[in-house]
């Protein structure tokens, strides 16, 4: 069985390469070809590797090869013609980091708290960049995971069991299912209609005198300050 961390990570490996790059790619063309016009594949291919060149082009489907293009060519092209600041550059450098986790299957570092914060980086990057949709595509997915955080069906700690959740929405108690098919933010919207779902009907047993077995964690319920005996009482 898969743990959550891996779904996180594959949530975050699809806003990456079907979201971040594909919005990335065209803008990236269009600056190099501003600054070094025909031969701007060339200066392109300079500072990169070896496996980030296919044929005669780069391997536009890697996160990293764009990342790294905006990285390397920051003050000649990104910086100065684009009129970045250093915030979008700690944005790239942020995001470079969360590729590789992701490359090199770091689950230990997909939590909660992670996958928000890498969605939430890569919504302001492809806003700097006036990559209007894709920013929003982004936003929504972010939005959907923090409506379930709201609902308090997602801890905002790490190891918080959600596949009980997921498995009636994917219909498949098997983990061996292919991530790439899933579509998340439906996913984790049906999650969420199903919980809303479950709190009406605990709502309306408990107006109706019926008791609800709910479970409230330690520490969400604040405890009442009892009152002083007045000390005139006689005891």
């Amino acid at each position: 069985m898969h743990s959550q961390n891996k779904i996180y990570k594959d949530i975050v490996d699809k806003a990456l390469g079907e979201i971040l790059t594909p919005a990335l790619e065209p803008f990236i063309k269009r600056k190099m070809k501003e600054k070094y016009g025909n031969n701007w594949l060339h200066n392109a291919r300079l500072r990169l590797q070896e496996y980030h060149i296919e044929g005669n082009d780069l391997n536009w489907n890697d996160p990293q090869v764009l990342l790294k293009l905006i990285s390397d060519n920051w003050n000649d092209v990104f910086y100065k013609q684009h009129k970045f600041d250093h915030f979008q550059r700690s944005l790239v450098n942020e995001l470079l980091d969360v590729r590789n986790k992701v490359k090199h299957n770091n689950l230990s570092q997909f939590d909660y708290e992670y996958t928000f914060r890498a969605l939430d980086s890569m919504e302001r990057l492809l806003t700097a960049t006036d990559a209007k949709k894709a920013a929003q595509e982004v936003k929504e997915l972010k939005q959907e995971l923090d409506s379930l955080a709201s609902a308090g069906q997602i801890e905002k700690t790490p190891e918080v069991a959600i596949s009980s959740q997921l498995a009636p929405v994917l219909n498949s108690n098997d983990w061996s299912v292919n991530t790439d098919d899933i579509d998340w933010k439906q996913a984790c919207h049906t999650i969420l209609e199903k919980q809303q779902e479950s709190q009406r009907i605990r709502r309306k047993a408990t107006a109706m005198g019926f008791e609800v077995n709910i479970h409230v964690p330690l520490g969400l319920v604040e405890r009442k300050q009892q009152q002083r005996r007045n000390e005139n009482v006689e005891r």
